[in-house]
């Protein structure tokens, strides 16, 4: 936006939303024909997210963010008009062809093997993500090993902080008494602000080439936080026309844990994505593929290590933020055994959100959000 030609643009692509939406529908139909459907507990979680876009006014939605960085009345005026007129309407067929036609058809059972090639589909997804053809049970004992490796790691650490070996006990003290949580959302942002600033200036320890491109902090809008989105890392647009932003979940701050803010700064931001696409990007010569592709076993696979990276560098604030660290590593392992249990195991919704409620220091909304994750991807 900022110009006449890319605010006709950016109305343009506005007005072919409910064109795309409606194709999603037709796609959907031609799904349920062939046998192919999302599980309802993954329907019924879409429903209420539209429900709370459809509760927005217009100029708040996430939609009309064009508008909000342009001040050209006119423009927004025409821009909110879309989103009113146009875009609502079709998020609201969207919503209703989910509740009277999808849901009623769709699989009761959460994994993908209940689909036609459904376990084939589940291996491939194993080897696109990780670049490995790894067996799911083999995904799934693997799993296992990490979650008893890492509870070693974490037993100092548990006495010291809570008082017990136990380190299911020692999860719970840290996601549940007040002295671990925060007091304000600012406090969320300020929080991740401290560790972010951190570990920029101790790149030059551990890397010859680093970036210095700085990294916007933003809340995440409230209908995705309360729907337990975890931190997410968005990368600046070719023309830097906005910043990197590391998004962040300040929703209910007094019952948000301050153990895993820092981990996953150093994950979304330095030494993790940012750095790995910030380098990409400005590296002298690099292959467009390197500049435009991402492959989840790299890039994720990096900010895993980069967690690791910053516990060598010493950036962690104290015992609470290292047992966040190795907690989220857990949390991790966890995923190898939910994920793999899912598809190809048969297990259950209410078994799922138990074991990742043990295993992790996730708020029970984050557990929840999470395990829909894993079964709709």
């Amino acid at each position: 936006v900022g110009t006449a030609a890319h605010r006709e643009s950016a109305l343009r692509r506005a007005r072919a939303i409910p064109r795309y939406i409606d194709n999603e529908i037709s796609l959907l139909e031609l799904g349920l024909r062939e046998g192919y459907s999302s599980p309802k507990v993954i329907v019924r979680e879409v429903i209420v997210q539209l429900d709370g876009l459809l509760a927005t006014e217009p100029a708040k939605s996430p939609f009309s963010s064009p508008g909000e960085r342009d001040a050209d009345p006119a423009f927004q005026a025409a821009y909110i008009a879309v989103v009113r007129d146009e875009i609502n309407p079709a998020i609201r067929r969207y919503r209703d062809f989910l509740e009277k036609t999808y849901l009623p058809a769709a699989r009761d059972a959460l994994g993908v093997s209940a689909n036609p090639n459904g376990r084939a589909c589940y291996d491939a997804v194993v080897r696109q993500f990780s670049t490995v053809a790894m067996p799911a049970d083999q995904v799934y004992e693997t799993g296992q090993r990490e979650l008893r490796r890492l509870d070693e790691e974490l037993r100092p650490l548990a006495q010291r902080l809570a008082g017990t070996d136990d380190v299911t006990q020692a999860m719970r003290a840290v996601t549940t008494e007040p002295r671990f949580m925060f007091r304000s959302s600012d406090e969320v942002i300020a929080y991740a602000q401290a560790a972010q600033d951190r570990a920029l200036a101790a790149m030059p320890r551990a890397f010859g080439v680093y970036t210095r491109v700085p990294v916007k902090i933003e809340p995440y809008p409230e209908f995705r936080a309360r729907a337990g989105a975890p931190g997410q890392y968005m990368p600046p647009p070719e023309d830097g026309s906005r910043p990197p932003v590391h998004l962040i979940n300040t929703w209910d701050p007094t019952h948000k844990s301050r153990s895993i803010v820092e981990s996953t700064t150093f994950h979304e931001t330095w030494p993790g994505h940012h750095q790995q696409t910030m380098v990409a990007r400005e590296a002298p010569g690099q292959h467009l593929l390197l500049r435009a592709f991402y492959n989840s076993g790299f890039g994720e696979g990096w900010a895993l290590y980069a967690e690791r990276v910053a516990d060598e560098l010493g950036l962690y604030s104290g015992d609470l933020d290292r047992f966040g660290y190795l907690a989220s590593a857990k949390f991790r392992a966890a995923r190898m055994v939910l994920d793999s249990g899912i598809h190809t195991r048969g297990m259950g919704y209410e078994e799922a959100i138990a074991l990742l409620g043990q295993h992790s220091t996730r708020t029970p909304e984050e557990v929840r959000g999470e395990v829909n994750r894993y079964i709709s991807w």
